[in-house]
Formats: C-alpha cells, structure tokens, sequence
C-alpha cells in the first residue's frame, strides 16, 4: 500500500467536514455518507443508491461499510472515512444533556477501523465543528 502523507489525510478528512457541513446547512441533518483516497490519490465522496426513499441510516452505514471495505481490499481505495450524525453526551459531569456530532469513522484497510468525533453547532456564521476527539 502507498504511503498516504498527512497532507493527505487532512486533505480527505476536510472534505468529510465540508460534506456535512453542506448537510446541515441545507437540510439540517444527515445521512451517513462517505468519502474516500482512492488508488489515484484522489479524494472523491462514495455513495450507494437504495429504491427506498426514506432508507433507515443504519442501512446506510452498513451499505456504506461493506462498499468500502470491499474497496480497500481490492485496492481501489487507499483510505477511506464515514461521517454519521450522532448524539454523544456533553463533556460535563453530571448531566444527561447530549450534544449532535459529527462521527467519523476512519479505515485504513478493511479491518482497522479509529472512530472519532467532532462536535457542531450552528452560529451565526455557520456551523461550527470542535477539535476531533475519542470517546
């Protein structure tokens, strides 16, 4: 497998960003929705079509997973990323509010899976996403 340089990583984890950035500015929410380095070192977003209108995200994700597990196997992806709309429980203690997130689930082959997050929030110029972070 190639090297992937930090450059990259960033450059395929910005567009993962401003994916769900567009998201949420034009809908408000998310369904899970991919992006990928592929064997030309190209970043480009990845995608599956369901007949259904109204697919179940838990189908999406799974549809998503298998198409880029299949991916990095066979080589046409060299690293690949996930982003889900979650809600995780806000960072002080003692309270059961929940903050949306971003996740983002990272694969650098079919097997190695890092999950990591990023809260938003909207603000007056956009929204607005934290520091990546593990839960």
């Amino acid at each position: 497998m190639p090297n992937i340089s930090d450059q990259q990583y960033q450059q395929l984890l910005d567009s993962l960003i401003g994916q769900a950035k567009y998201f949420l500015e034009e809908a408000g929410e998310f369904y899970p929705y991919g992006s990928v380095l592929d064997a030309d070192m190209q970043v480009r977003p990845v995608g599956f079509y369901s007949e259904n209108e109204y697919p179940e995200s838990n189908e999406v994700l799974k549809q998503l997973e298998t198409a880029i597990k299949d991916g990095l196997k066979n080589g046409k992806y060299l690293l690949a990323m996930i982003g889900v709309d979650v809600m995780i429980p806000a960072p002080a203690r003692g309270t059961t509010e929940k903050r949306s997130a971003l996740q983002i689930r990272i694969y650098r082959d079919s097997e190695d899976v890092t999950i990591m997050y990023s809260i938003y929030e909207q603000t007056a110029d956009g929204f607005v996403f934290s520091e990546l972070f593990e839960l």
